[in-house]
């Protein structure tokens, strides 16, 4: 398991972790999160955050091809969490300004985790970052 923790501009913190087979944000130091999470990341932060997420993904997984979503299961915006039987989701939002917003909800009953991709959200996902 490898972590890799990103701080927003109002020093709020987004921890990244790596598994075998998933990559998850979860709260740092095991705090629980609230219903929604919002974080705010500079340009500079947010490409840093971009590139670990490329590096990682491309780590666990073969012969990864960012593509958009064709499918409820390929898209990232909601998914459901089985460990916790809810629904989760993310949104990625490109203000065209100096900051990027990512607008978490966890899976109701989730302790600290705020989303978990599979192969084929992260490529969705990584797609919408990139184009």
């Amino acid at each position: 398991m490898r972590a890799e923790t990103f701080e927003d501009v109002n020093e709020k913190s987004l921890k990244v972790v790596t598994n075998r087979s998933n990559i998850q944000f979860v709260m740092p130091d095991d705090e629980a999160p609230s219903n929604s999470e919002i974080f705010e990341f500079s340009r500079n932060e947010f490409n840093r955050f971009k590139e670990y997420l490329e590096a990682e993904a491309n780590c666990i997984w073969k012969n990864l091809n960012p593509r958009v979503a064709d499918s409820f299961e390929s898209d990232y915006d909601e998914y459901y969490d089985r460990e916790y039987n809810n629904e989760g989701g993310l949104k990625y939002i490109d203000r065209e300004a100096s900051t990027i917003l990512l607008s978490l909800w966890p899976p109701y009953g989730s302790t600290n985790r705020l989303y978990q991709f599979n192969k084929r959200r992260m490529e969705s996902f990584l797609f919408d970052l990139n184009y």
